[in-house]
């Protein structure tokens, strides 16, 4: 297993833990989905591809559905919601950066 798919089998199961759903509305990019307090975050985690072996950076795109909610709280893009994660592949280890990702997306999780 490459390190991309480290990554994104790291981030599934933590993904998972968070009660992500699987994203049924119109923005097929983000097949999954996550309530939080600022409103549903939409995800997609790079890395189950085939071609993203050879990246050599690390990502997980997600977007807020509600963005006047949801930029008042977090630094996400103002005008659309986006509120991306990028980490260098070199120097780190996959399931560290998947483990750091998950953390920011928990702590904006309605609890």
């Amino acid at each position: 297993m490459n390190k991309q798919q480290r990554f994104y089998q790291e981030m599934q199961k933590g993904l998972k833990k968070l009660n992500v759903s699987e994203n049924t509305g119109s923005t097929s990019m983000y097949p999954q989905s996550l309530e939080t307090k600022y409103g549903v975050l939409l995800i997609h985690v790079d890395g189950d591809q085939k071609d993203c072996a050879k990246s050599k950076v690390y990502t997980c795109y997600t977007r807020f559905e509600d963005v006047d909610k949801a930029k008042e709280h977090v630094g996400c893009n103002p005008f659309t919601g986006k509120w991306n994660f990028h980490e260098y592949v070199k120097g780190n280890i996959p399931e560290q950066i998947a483990q750091s990702f998950i953390a920011r997306i928990k702590y904006i999780i309605n609890t």
